[in-house]
């Protein structure tokens, strides 16, 4: 079972983290491997801590942290295209999933004070 997951913020935000997470399983069905359907039985995500710091309206640490990795994403398949084909895509499906222990933190340069916090409720999906 992975444990501390820790997603680091863009270098202009302050704080560290944008995303932290305790721990993370999944009970994948292995013979789903083979065809063109995988089928994950069960996901548990333990303790995911979200920190959203706002810069401007349109400018934030997690919109900036996907512009990052699509923009890697890109560049790593612009190098890779060198004739190779690329396999089908496959059919993931989640038979149940629960996310418990979640927090979100909040905070803005627009807005002075202390930052929102909230603890968020179990989420359970089947």
């Amino acid at each position: 079972m992975p444990k501390g997951l820790d997603i680091g913020n863009p270098t202009e935000y302050k704080t560290p983290s944008a995303m932290r997470l305790k721990s993370f399983t999944a009970d994948l069905n292995m013979r789903s491997l083979k065809k063109d359907t995988i089928i994950i039985e069960e996901v548990l995500i333990e303790g995911p801590e979200i920190i959203f710091k706002m810069k401007s309206l349109g400018q934030n640490n997690i919109k900036s942290i996907i512009q990052n990795a699509q923009l890697s994403s890109f560049q790593k398949k612009e190098k890779s295209s060198t004739g190779t084909k690329d396999l089908p895509a496959k059919k993931v499906v989640i038979k149940k999933l629960v996310v418990s222990n979640g927090k979100l933190g909040l905070s803005s340069s627009l807005v002075t004070g202390t930052p929102l916090n909230f603890i968020l409720p179990t989420i359970l999906l089947q």
